[in-house]
């Protein structure tokens, strides 16, 4: 009897959980289910009446709101930066620390929080959720959606820095551009103390201490340990190869095969037809 029981409750727990029919995340609460949904959409009916911002949810209504009442109680120790709850401030913390908890099952590559691994196995299933409801492209995350919107509107957002008139099309961009006037480098590394104004700075630099090498080559799987090596090494696959027809050497740059060809000093060098 305890086992049909059990079975039973586990039937209804399963009856009871509410799926996205968008990214398949599933809710227990059918309110739960509705607010997330909001997300995938445009709509933000929850209004601030401060300044007016719009939020998908109640939850992050009351979150922003803590900037006009200025409740932040829970205050960063090393840059006394202040939070509104603790889990925030243990998040923040591990800026100063370098603990990245949270690690990709498929590349090894670790996340200081949960959304940012979330955010990085998108790359590794392909899953893109957020789509255009005009020309079906997706997006796997609802900030591009949001910035790809502005191709169909003609729309485009300015946010300005008052110091510099340095225009951005997001406010995020601002906000770490702004950094750079304050002189303010929240990232610092605990292994050789070196500070960054960015985190995806610090997160290319903390990779050298810990020998990491997430960033991996599509054509030969060769690894490297910042994007930009790899962005580099890939040219190498689509670059024009120059060949010496006397011994067959490849050259990457016309100026080095051309020099090479003087070495076989019989041979007479013909001017190269710039193909493009």
């Amino acid at each position: 009897m305890e086992t049909n029981k059990k079975g039973k409750d586990s039937s209804l727990q399963k009856k009871s959980k509410y799926i996205c029919d968008v990214c398949n995340k599933s809710f227990k609460q059918k309110y739960s289910l509705k607010n997330h949904r909001l997300t995938h959409t445009e709509e933000k009916p929850f209004v601030c009446e401060v300044c007016t911002r719009c939020f998908h949810t109640v939850r992050d209504l009351k979150k922003h709101h803590i900037i006009h009442t200025d409740r932040k109680q829970h205050k960063c120790e090393v840059c006394e930066k202040g939070f509104a709850n603790k889990y925030s401030l243990k998040q923040h913390n591990r800026v100063h620390t370098g603990e990245r908890p949270y690690k990709c099952e498929v590349c090894d590559k670790r996340f200081g929080d949960v959304s940012s691994l979330h955010k990085h196995n998108l790359v590794h299933t392909g899953e893109r959720p957020f789509i255009c409801d005009i020309c079906d492209r997706g997006f796997r995350q609802s900030t591009n959606l949001k910035e790809h919107y502005q191709i169909h509107t003609g729309e485009k957002q300015h946010h300005l820095c008052e110091i510099c008139n340095k225009n951005f099309s997001r406010v995020s961009a601002l906000n770490r551009h702004l950094l750079i006037h304050v002189g303010e480098k929240p990232y610092s590394c605990t292994m050789c103390n070196k500070q960054f104004t960015r985190k995806d700075n610090f997160d290319n630099h903390f990779i050298i201490h810990t020998g990491e090498r997430p960033y991996v080559c599509e054509i030969c799987n060769k690894r490297f340990n910042n994007p930009n090596s790899v962005k580099k090494h890939s040219l190498t696959h689509v670059l024009k190869i120059y060949t010496c027809e006397t011994c067959n050497r490849t050259f990457k740059k016309l100026s080095d095969y051309k020099k090479h060809r003087l070495s076989h000093s019989e041979v007479q060098i013909k001017p190269e037809k710039d193909s493009s």
